[in-house]
């Protein structure tokens, strides 16, 4: 039982389908007291070894069905099977790959999830051959459901993963170049591992004169975050092209939001629109971050958040402000996880957060910045701080006027 939890354990800290199997067959080795287990898994019509443990065998390596024949004997069959004759050339001789290493004794277990093939789990006695107890075989078909549950999640998961990422590359990339206006970006999520989020920005041209400029942040992660991101950014994009009031973008923006999201999710946006001549900043802050300005004496400024976040009320005030950009003025836009970013001092202890006031600090005493890298300027700083131990989705963005 105590094997169990244990295994059960590795398979839920992670979502990593190599990091379990790995860990799985060396602590699954362990319990039923053989010389050897492994996983093989069916994809895509092909047999892989994922895992070996106790046998000089390559994981990953594809293998064909005749290599491990009386493994899928136990899948075709659906049923643990036992075989002590593994090594014998009769008409029951167990496969090529068995009788490579001289197996005296093995046990295979399915795994499979409503009567969909996953793979085989298998336990080999090398040195001499041994009859499995009740115990090892009880242990072996609760650790076949176990892991086949294990294979389904991280397949899930990682389908979800990958339709989220395609749907996030569409909302987190911006042009290269906008005339009038100099800017930089810069996007980092947490972790390779971690579900992708609803941090995203935006710069566009309106027309000639105008640039819609954004920056905003869905609560939750996967696939329903990354689609209401996306509809976000168009619907902000939609309405911009109609009408220059960015408070009557975000009132238009809210009632889909609040729809969509049904009341369980919600998004902070900063929304602007700039005018290239007269350097006229117009925008609407909803729940989201202060804004800052860097002018040419180092001076900074927030633009402070003066209406609610999308998507709470189907129907709600937003204010329009409006601010003016100077030629040597730098705008800087972020999601929080640049100010939520925990920081550790040299001996790594917790040191607080990198914070409002710790962006301040180092936007303020920045020599001379350029838009187009001081994005990730500021995320290596914050990179710094934190001892290389970022735990949330980052989008920044600087924009100046030439």
């Amino acid at each position: 039982e105590s094997s169990l939890n244990k295994i059960d354990t590795i398979i839920n800290s992670t979502l990593d389908q190599n990091k379990i199997f790995e860990k799985v067959v060396i602590e699954a080795k362990k319990a039923m007291g053989c010389d050897a287990s492994a996983i093989i898994t069916l994809k895509d019509e092909a047999w892989k070894i994922n895992h070996f443990s106790g046998l000089p065998i390559k994981a990953g390596m594809l293998i064909s069905g005749n290599d491990i024949a009386c493994s899928l004997k136990a899948v075709s069959e659906n049923q643990i099977l036992i075989d002590n004759h593994t090594h014998s050339h009769d008409g029951h001789a167990c496969c090529s790959l068995m009788k490579q290493f001289s197996i005296k004794s093995k046990m295979s277990v399915p795994l499979s999830i409503k009567n969909k093939v996953l793979g085989v789990l298998d336990f080999y006695y090398v040195d001499n051959a041994t009859d499995f107890s009740e115990a090892q075989i009880d242990f072996a078909k609760r650790l076949g459901s176990s892991v086949s549950l294990a294979i389904e999640n991280t397949r899930l998961y990682e389908a979800q993963h990958k339709i989220a990422n395609i749907l996030q590359e569409a909302v987190i990339g911006v042009p290269d170049k906008i005339n009038g206006i100099e800017f930089g970006h810069f996007y980092k999520s947490a972790a390779e591992t971690a579900k992708v989020g609803g941090d995203f920005d935006d710069i566009f041209e309106i027309d000639n004169e105008r640039v819609g400029l954004m920056v905003g942040d869905v609560s939750g992660k996967g696939v329903r975050a990354a689609s209401l991101t996306s509809v976000v950014k168009n619907t902000i994009r939609a309405y911009a092209y109609q009408n220059y009031s960015t408070r009557y973008i975000a009132s238009m923006t809210n009632s889909i939001v609040a729809k969509e999201g049904d009341g369980s999710l919600f998004v902070t946006v900063f929304f602007g629109i700039l005018d290239k001549k007269t350097g006229s900043l117009s925008y609407c802050s909803c729940g989201h971050p202060p804004t800052i300005i860097k002018d040419a004496n180092s001076n900074v400024k927030l633009l402070e958040t003066s209406s609610p976040a999308l998507g709470l009320l189907e129907k709600n005030e937003f204010i329009e402000e409006t601010v003016k950009l100077q030629k040597n003025d730098i705008l800087v836009l972020y999601t929080d996880g640049v100010t939520e970013a925990r920081c550790f001092s040299k001996d790594k202890k917790p040191s607080g957060f990198f914070g409002e006031e710790g962006l301040l600090d180092y936007v303020k005493n920045a020599k001379k910045p350029q838009p187009k890298t001081f994005p990730k300027q500021i995320y290596k700083a914050i990179f710094d701080c934190t001892g290389c131990q970022v735990t949330d989705d980052i989008v920044i963005s600087a924009i100046s006027l030439k």
